[in-house]
């Protein structure tokens, strides 16, 4: 079955039972929108050739773009590439409720909006193509912090988005900032 035909089928009430369940502080008002907006949307080309769900442990999922074998995270994928892929659910054979709430999830980050999903993918393509690599794709540690506090200085990217790459509170990225630019 597609990812919105899964949409189509499974009311939006059975999905977020699904989520409260598995998730604490689950916004519902968030989450249908996200469900609604969904719906509504016209498919996309993309190199995805379908979306794979599989159970890594007991409370565990995971939900990746497949392409010719190998594994992708859609996170960062517009919603409208995803739309019309059909979603492999044989590995673990989650119901049709289970399979929507975990697509949702995943596709929203746990509950933003596509206009919030496709501000962050947007600030994740300039971030990645304006990064220093170093040998083999590691990155630099101070080249990364730079990187994040021009960007941030010019607009580029929210505080919200650099501070959750440095994986700190953004508090911290506001005084170290402050910091940086002295």
């Amino acid at each position: 079955m597609k990812l919105n035909e899964y949409f189509r089928k499974v009311k939006f009430d059975n999905i977020y039972a699904v989520l409260a369940e598995k998730h604490n502080n689950i916004d519902y008002d968030s989450l249908k929108l996200a469900y609604n907006e969904l719906l509504s949307l016209n498919s996309k080309s993309t190199s995805l050739d379908s979306i794979k769900i599989e159970k890594l442990i007991e409370t565990f999922y995971s939900v990746v773009g497949v392409e010719k074998d190998e594994e992708y995270a859609i996170e960062y994928t517009n919603w409208e590439e995803l739309v019309s892929l059909n979603v492999d659910n044989s590995a673990n054979n989650f119901s049709d409720e289970e399979v929507a709430a975990f697509l949702l999830y995943e596709l929203t980050w746990a509950g933003n909006s596509k206009a919030e999903v496709d501000e962050a993918i947007d600030e994740f393509n300039y971030f990645s193509q304006n990064i220093d690599y170093d040998d083999y794709s590691i990155v630099k540690t101070k080249d990364l912090k730079t990187l994040l506090f021009q960007s941030y200085f010019n607009g580029d990217i929210t505080t919200k988005f650099a501070a959750e790459l440095l994986n700190i509170e953004i508090v911290d990225f506001v005084e170290i900032y402050e910091k940086w630019e002295n």
